[in-house]
């Protein structure tokens, strides 16, 4: 879509000559962030080395520009549904957090962060499209807020309460990445 962009967008008559600057350095920072989450080696990525590795800097760009963004807008409209920005965010600072802590204390390990949680973003699009595939901002925050309550529920019930608390959690309910 970029290069569609840079090639063609000059030639909309409608539009100034800078109309999709905006789109455009979206596209380039979101791109680079799925590079780097899928540690993809002919994009200029890898998995992560160190606690200062220069893809923990470029995961927290991706943070502060999505947050001044979001700051920005007038209309909620404009922007992701905030259980996006929140899911983003999430993993974004969840692989930095990560590896700052596990890999100072383990030299010669590298973050996979392409194993940080893929497949529970992608079974839970999956349950929100399933349980309303049409619905709009609002409808989608309060669909994944139902699918993500009933685990939360069971983590923090107590034995008073009406649920029966879960004792034992696997590693892909939790988002658990792996490391190499």
């Amino acid at each position: 879509m970029m290069e569609m962009l840079m090639d063609y967008g000059h030639m909309n008559e409608k539009a100034g000559p800078r109309a999709y600057d905006a789109l455009i350095l979206h596209c380039a920072n979101t791109d680079l962030w799925v590079n780097v989450m899928n540690a993809t080696p002919f994009k200029g990525c890898e998995t992560i080395k160190s606690a200062d590795h220069r893809h923990i800097y470029d995961l927290c760009d991706y943070v502060v520009y999505l947050t001044e963004w979001k700051q920005q807008v007038t209309d909620k409209n404009e922007f992701f549904p905030d259980s996006t920005y929140d899911d983003i965010c999430c993993t974004s600072l969840g692989a930095v957090v990560l590896a700052q802590y596990y890999l100072p204390k383990h030299p010669g390990h590298d973050l996979i962060q392409s194993r940080l949680g893929s497949d529970p973003c992608e079974s839970t699009f999956m349950l929100k499209r399933n349980a309303n595939p049409n619905a709009d901002k609002i409808g989608t925050d309060h669909t994944l807020a139902s699918i993500h309550g009933g685990p939360l529920v069971q983590l923090w019930a107590s034995r008073k309460g009406n649920v029966e608390k879960k004792r034992v959690f696997f590693g892909k309910e939790l988002m658990l990445g792996k490391f190499e």
